[in-house]
């Protein structure tokens, strides 16, 4: 009888070793994506729309995530450029769809963190310009469009650690039931 209570006792420490390996990817952080809206008024009169993506944890924008819009243009959604700006903003230039066609080029503050996207939450758009394949103006952006992140619905998740909790409560029977048996 006591070899069975020593299995018992050795089987402990394994699944409370198990059960940390499988609960470390549960404390891990992950890259932050955000999507941000981007809003502005152009010269000539005309608004410019669209959103891109940033990973707020590397400071990066999302190539494939840029969808800005103009009327009578095509989307502008081919990131070309993404870099710091001065000391204390950010510029993207971005490109349609048209291969080498109409380029977009957008400055913005970063004001969490002065020039980088890591932490970014949104901004001024303090200057842009548009220009076609031939190199004339399709419009210009003053100082006041905005950069605001999208609100995102999020579904909660189960915590990692309740249901660890609730797998050893359901295996409780069992493990009573057993001992019942070995025990006589």
């Amino acid at each position: 009888m006591q070899a069975k209570r020593t299995v018992c006792a050795g089987i402990a420490p394994v699944a409370l070793l198990v059960s940390w390996v499988l609960l470390g990817p549960a404390f891990a952080r992950a890259d932050t994506i955000t999507t941000f809206n981007v809003s502005a008024t152009t010269i000539p009169p005309g608004p410019l729309a669209g959103t891109f993506q940033v990973d707020v944890t590397t400071g990066t924008v999302i190539r494939s995530s840029v969808d800005i819009t103009y009327p009578g243009v095509s989307a502008f959604n081919q990131l070309l450029e993404s870099d710091p700006l001065k000391t204390s903003d950010w510029t993207i230039n971005v490109g349609n769809s048209r291969g080498i066609g109409d380029a977009l080029t957008l400055d913005f503050t970063t004001t969490k963190t002065p020039g980088s996207l890591v932490g970014f939450t949104g901004g001024t758009i303090t200057g842009g310009v548009a220009f076609d394949t031939s190199g004339e103006k399709l419009f210009s952006i003053p100082t006041g469009g905005t950069i605001t992140p999208v609100l995102e619905q999020l579904v909660p998740e189960p915590s990692s650690l309740g249901l660890l909790g609730l797998g050893f409560v359901a295996w409780l029977p069992i493990g009573f039931a057993r001992a019942r048996v070995l025990n006589g």
